[in-house]
């Protein structure tokens, strides 16, 4: 766990008078002064956050805190939210000792996430020859047979990438042999899990969370494998990141407690000092969303929280109260076997009747005969916006238009946007 001394002690370093510029200048100090030095906890919650619009501003060597020499590598975001890739440097290649708790790796691995040689340098901690065979997207069926051909027994994958892999693993008959599957980039969500554990029926299923901009990114550990009767990914923080809950409107900070959402703000890197992180962040907003799950972990001995979505893709305000993705996903797992809960919503403002009013196209994946007009009906009358108001009710007070859905067949390359604004 992370202390008021630490916390302080990373302030002074990072706005040393020979530190890099980043925070001397986000806090506004000015060439003649010394170090920050924060004196209690009110100094601390009143350090200003940075985000990923801040660093995309300033250039890579104004953050970079260690010699470029000792950097092995440079990473680049997805560009999921729309916004250019942001550039981040790593130099740490260890932190995925955990998934020891879930599987004994002697065997190689089949790999599409970054960075490669990370993975294969923990596999080589436990594996007398490790292998690591690398996953091309592009080519799902050569990358499934040479892993085939490797004895491969788990998987290190983003979850968009199951259901490329899985109908190969399945013409193989190699599904039985995957013992342990990590999962990362965005939530498994039910469908998908019950899609893995029938492809997968011996596998231990896990997810991690991480951030390209965070050096190092198991930011968290899971708390334990998803399971049919716990379905949900639910992750405790890492040692050495200390995570903050903030209302994501008002930057109001939240206390951790059970029930508590809010966006969770990262302070990374701040107990090894021996191991100083290349870029190192304080108060970083990540833009992700997290629900308190418990406040203290009967394994682990910390607070764990599940991860409802993305504050800019997961949530859109309207009249009356929030659309949450995960709303509607519960309504679609409500709704009979005809229909996953994946899906794309596409949410535009338009004029009616001189009045501006939502309009919802919502894109499912349907299997057989479905009626959409009724579906849509169900949706409707299911999906809350507010604590005792649903869709339905803004559709009969005039301020939304009724849904429509229409069926779509998703295509994995990447993190799904589940909801889109004006449609685009």
């Amino acid at each position: 766990m992370s202390t008021f001394d630490d916390l302080s002690a990373l302030v002074e370093r990072v706005t040393s008078q020979d530190a890099p510029a980043l925070y001397r200048r986000h806090y506004g100090i000015d060439s003649d002064s010394g170090p920050l030095r924060i004196a209690d906890w009110n100094s601390w919650q009143s350090l200003p956050f940075i985000d990923k619009a801040i660093l995309q501003n300033i250039p890579i060597e104004e953050r970079v805190f260690i010699e470029w020499g000792d950097i092995n590598s440079i990473h680049a975001s997805s560009g999921t939210s729309g916004r250019p890739p942001h550039f981040s440097p790593w130099v740490r290649l260890d932190g995925y000792e955990y998934r020891t708790r879930f599987h004994t790796f002697t065997r190689p691995a089949l790999c599409s996430m970054p960075i490669h040689h990370q993975h294969e340098k923990f596999l080589d901690e436990f594996n007398v020859n490790p292998k690591l065979i690398v996953f091309d997207p592009r080519r799902a069926r050569a990358s499934v047979e040479l892993a085939r051909l490797a004895g491969i027994d788990s998987l290190f994958i983003f979850t968009g990438h199951l259901t490329l892999i899985g109908p190969e693993v399945e013409r193989l008959g190699m599904g039985a042999d995957i013992r342990f599957i990590e999962l990362a980039g965005e939530s498994c969500s039910r469908s998908l899990y019950n899609y893995a554990k029938r492809v997968f029926p011996n596998s231990v299923i896990v997810s991690f969370y991480g951030a390209t901009e965070v050096e190092n990114p198991p930011i968290t550990y899971p708390c334990r494998p998803l399971s049919d009767a716990e379905p949900l990914e639910v992750h405790h923080p890492r040692d050495g990141y200390y995570i903050e809950l903030i209302h994501p409107d008002t930057r109001e900070l939240l206390p951790i407690q059970s029930g508590t959402e809010g966006e969770i703000v990262i302070t990374a890197d701040i107990t090894r000092p021996s191991l100083q992180a290349v870029s190192p962040l304080v108060r970083y907003r990540t833009g992700d969303m997290a629900r308190v799950f418990e406040e203290k972990c009967s394994t682990h001995n910390n607070w764990s929280f599940t991860m409802p979505g993305r504050v800019a893709m997961d949530f859109i305000k309207i009249p009356g109260g929030v659309l949450r993705a995960e709303e509607i996903e519960r309504v679609l797992r409500s709704l009979g076997e005809n229909v996953s809960d994946i899906f794309e919503l596409h949410f535009k403002e338009i004029e009616d009747a001189g009045t501006v009013k939502i309009s919802i196209t919502l894109y499912l994946e349907t299997t057989g005969a479905t009626d959409l007009e009724n579906l849509a009906r169900q949706v409707e009358r299911s999906t809350r916006v507010g604590a005792a108001f649903t869709y339905a009710d803004g559709i009969a007070r005039g301020m939304y238009l009724p849904i429509t859905c229409v069926p779509f067949k998703p295509a994995y390359r990447g993190k799904r946007k589940r909801m889109i604004r004006n449609g685009s």
